[in-house]
């Protein structure tokens, strides 16, 4: 199938969007935003704390960045499921962080309580990939332009082991 310049381009000269979000999708795995457009920038931040969220919960997500001194990630996470239009992902993240930080979660009750409760929520909300999936092809449709057009840039793990060692 012949590449436009926001995907592949089927014979009546569209970009499927669902092949443009499962694009968009692989390169925000990628270890930094593939460019500086909202899309591209916001996809990356959501996807790497969903993934966190679903290896061990959204309270444990927030207390590794907060005790990380990631604040900045936490505001980058918040901002990004804003601009997908997930502003109740935004919100909750907010809520727990603040919890957290103002010591709600030194008593065993109440941190189980903060965990039980904030999952529940997430998971009303986010459960799973296809919810955040299901979100990103919205965003797709809805402002294609805020997706770095082509391919999947070309990376290998060499190349990642080589830049985090700081080697050319």
């Amino acid at each position: 199938m012949p590449e436009g310049p926001g995907g592949p381009v089927h014979p009546a000269g569209t970009v499927d969007p669902a092949e443009r979000a499962d694009e968009v999708w692989h390169r925000a795995l990628l270890p930094q935003p593939v460019s500086d457009l909202p899309g591209d920038v916001a996809l990356h931040h959501a996807l790497s704390f969903h993934g966190t969220v679903m290896r061990g919960g959204l309270l444990k997500a927030v207390e590794d960045a907060i005790e990380a001194g990631d604040g900045e990630h936490l505001d980058a996470v918040a901002s990004a499921y804003l601009w997908l239009g997930v502003g109740e992902v935004a919100d909750l993240v907010g809520r727990v962080r603040s919890a957290v930080e103002a010591g709600g979660t030194r008593r065993l009750a109440e941190a189980e309580t903060l965990e039980r409760e904030s999952q529940q929520e997430i998971d009303a909300v986010m459960p799973d990939d296809a919810a955040l999936e299901a979100v990103l092809l919205a965003k797709v449709v809805e402002s294609p332009g805020a997706f770095s057009p082509g391919g999947v840039p070309r990376f290998s793990w060499a190349d990642h082991v080589r830049d985090q060692a700081g080697e050319s």
